[in-house]
């Protein structure tokens, strides 16, 4: 393969903003990583059977999940991150921040190794669900407890 070619690199370096309205990269330095020849560690000198099954392997975790479900996933963690706490972060003031930081944020922990643990996408949805639903109430009381001290 050809060596690694910066001659857009230039064009990056002064971009700010495009006409949609993203960032584009800043380009400050030109960092290109070299293998000597013949080192073995150099990803270009692995079989080509290697390199089409890990180019399989990542095309495939693509797949697996359509673009619906991926976003209900994210809609699960923003509406449980939205609507709980206007139901929980009341009671810090009855039972006070420990019982709100300690016992939500160890059972969210808990969902989480659920959450690294599970199978199926059914049981991944329903654990980041109640995560979510644990870890809530600890998100809302902090710019409270800052208020505070």
């Amino acid at each position: 393969m050809a060596p690694l070619s910066l001659e857009g690199a230039e064009t990056l370096r002064h971009a700010s903003t495009s006409t949609s309205g993203m960032l584009t990269p800043n380009i400050k330095s030109k960092t290109v990583v070299t293998f000597p020849p013949g080192d073995p560690v150099n990803p270009r000198h692995r079989p080509v059977w290697r390199k089409w099954t890990i180019i399989t392997s990542i095309t495939l975790i693509g797949l697996t999940v359509s673009t619906e479900v991926g976003v209900w996933g994210l809609s699960l963690y923003v509406l449980r991150l939205a609507f709980r706490p206007m139901s929980l972060a009341p009671l810090s003031e009855y039972h006070g921040w420990t019982a709100l930081y300690i016992l939500p944020y160890g059972t969210f922990l808990l969902f989480l190794l659920g959450m690294a643990l599970v199978d199926d996408l059914g049981g991944f949805l329903v654990l980041r669900f109640l995560s979510r639903l644990c870890a809530s109430p600890t998100i809302a009381n902090f710019s409270g407890t800052i208020a505070d001290l």
